[in-house]
């Protein structure tokens, strides 16, 4: 994590003292949550540290239980790559703990998986209460693609055009780089998928033409504002319906929000004047947003910000409701416990986009401060929604 984002982080954590709970893997009935997931070289040997809270058939805590834990590596293709078994001892809380490559290895090597050939997925199992969950791995550290990397020290590249010409442009055919023949002044290069090139003419769309107004499935309606090429909602949403007419849990116990989120069921509530929402309901299949609109990506959000001047100076743009202002007021959030905090003096809205299996990234504006900002946080908090044109 670098500087930058560690000092977004901090200052997440000062303005919303969010305890960060534990990632949650489940099945039809709960199994497993994730707190950590680490990757180590060992000389050549990668271990991998795996820490969860273990619970029964029934969603009881395994509390001071000795637990056998097999862990699967799969590939794409469903295939065992590398299967090991552990035994294990959980705390009061039902936690345990284990390194991935010290157990007794059952098939595969793990320090022998070409990470970099495609999508793996996790399996874990507990033979003794016959559970198990699945999980893909969607990010490998680079400690583990660095040995693939030192493979390729040494491959020979063959030599490129020898570059005698000024302003010479290269193009690989799959065997070798050939010379390009410039375009005309005013004409941009295209690569085909099959990696021919062409030159043509840039053309200028027309300009973006936002509605005035959007209506959802409840029959809410949205003013619009067009913010650079970009056409987006006013208001937060305050639906109560996907877009197939199917019911938004709507949960007001602490309890039943918890609960929702442990198990990755989407859930929103009122807060204030407004809707807030876990991540699960806020980027459904059946579509929290009207049709048409969906919840931004995290570049999406950067873009929004970059357009008000970015971080340093976009507050003023991101809170106007005048001509041109993007409106963001602070609706507050609530927390993966289900305690709300924050209504008045921040404002905090999911994006599409996931930083891991268990948390995603959001924008966040702090009003007491005067502060444009990014994180991530568990996908269990609800916040504010606001949605994109497609």
């Amino acid at each position: 994590m670098g500087d930058n984002q560690r000092g977004i982080q901090n200052l997440v954590n000062h303005f919303f003292k969010i305890k960060r709970n534990i990632m949650r893997l489940h099945t039809l009935r709960l199994i497993f949550m994730f707190m950590f997931y680490q990757v180590i070289i060992y000389g050549q040997q990668v271990k991998m540290s795996y820490q969860a809270v273990f619970r029964d058939g029934s969603g009881l805590l395994l509390e001071e239980k000795t637990v056998q834990v097999e862990i699967s590596i799969l590939d794409g293709n469903g295939q065992v790559n590398y299967a090991e078994a552990h035994q294990i001892k959980t705390n009061a809380q039902g936690l345990g703990t284990l390194r991935i490559g010290e157990g007794t290895a059952q098939s595969g090597k793990l320090e022998g998986i070409n990470w970099g050939i495609g999508q793996f997925t996790m399996r874990t199992r507990l033979p003794e209460y016959n559970l198990e969950s699945s999980s893909p791995i969607l990010s490998v550290p680079y400690a583990v693609n660095s040995g693939i990397a030192d493979s390729l020290r040494n491959f020979k590249f063959k030599p490129i055009a020898d570059g005698k010409q000024k302003g010479e442009l290269l193009s690989w055919d799959g065997e070798q780089w050939l010379p390009l023949k410039s375009g005309k002044p005013g004409e941009v290069l295209s690569i085909g998928e099959d990696g021919t090139t062409s030159w043509s003419s840039l053309k200028i769309g027309r300009d973006t033409i936002c509605p005035d107004s959007l209506t959802d499935i409840d029959g809410n309606r949205y003013g619009i504002v067009k913010i650079g090429r970009q056409c987006w909602m006013r208001e937060d949403l305050r639906v109560t319906r996907f877009n197939d007419g199917t019911p938004i849990p709507f949960l007001k116990a602490d309890k039943d929000w918890q609960n929702a989120g442990e198990i990755g069921v989407p859930a929103v509530s009122a807060y204030g004047s407004g809707y807030l929402y876990n991540w699960y309901a806020a980027v459904h299949p059946r579509g929290s947003c009207p049709s048409g609109w969906d919840v931004p990506t995290s570049l999406e959000q950067e873009s929004l910000i970059a357009y008000f001047g970015g971080r340093g100076a976009a507050f003023g743009g991101l809170t106007s409701v005048g001509q041109g202002g993007f409106a963001g007021l602070p609706g507050g959030y609530r927390d993966s416990g289900g305690e709300y905090g924050y209504l008045g003096s921040v404002g905090v809205w999911w994006s599409s986009s996931e930083d891991d299996y268990g948390s995603a990234w959001y924008l966040y504006l702090d009003n007491e401060d005067g502060v444009v900002g990014r994180g991530n946080l568990n996908k269990d908090n609800g916040l504010s929604v606001r949605c994109l044109r497609d």
